[in-house]
């Protein structure tokens, strides 16, 4: 029943076989604030950029859902604050440590987790992230604060490669 009521929330990924790759949710804490959870990436496909694929369209969900800010709570730093996140403390989101209280108080003590967070009322456009997918072709990301996400399959022959800034 829970999954069903919170289908919507799921972005997952597929590999060309159709095989699930990747996937992450949002949960929602209050009318302005979502977090990212769930963010997971099969180890067969890690290293090919599945998991920005998978936070630029979470965090556009969230945006398009109306939600201000959007935070994770992970072991990873790299790729969030890749993403535009900056790190926080947990205390900024009393309302995570209340949960982890009521579920389960190892999940906070365990490993060093880091919180980040992202504005989503920002309207700065993100970097363009281009990703190789097969060798042969790339996918190429662009997003913008106000919502759009686009998602190109570009054949290898056709890209110019531009250095990022």
């Amino acid at each position: 029943e829970f999954v069903e009521e919170h289908l919507a929330d799921y972005r997952g990924l597929r590999a060309e076989d159709g095989r699930l790759v990747g996937g992450g949710a949002i949960d929602e804490y209050s009318p302005s604030v979502a977090e990212l959870v769930g963010l997971a990436v099969a180890p067969s496909a890690r290293g090919r950029g599945y998991g920005v694929l998978l936070i630029e369209a979470i965090a556009d969900l969230a945006r398009r859902r109306g939600y201000e800010y959007l935070f994770a709570v992970s072991f990873s730093e790299e790729i969030f604050e890749a993403c535009g996140f900056a790190k926080v403390k947990l205390d900024e989101f009393p309302e995570k440590i209340l949960r982890y209280t009521r579920i389960d108080r190892t999940e906070i003590e365990v490993g060093e987790k880091h919180c980040f967070v992202r504005d989503l009322r920002e309207t700065d456009v993100h970097p363009v992230v281009r990703l190789d997918v097969t060798g042969r072709s790339t996918v190429v990301v662009t997003s913008s604060g106000g919502g759009t996400i686009a998602l190109w399959l570009v054949p290898a022959s056709r890209l110019a490669v531009t250095p990022r800034s």
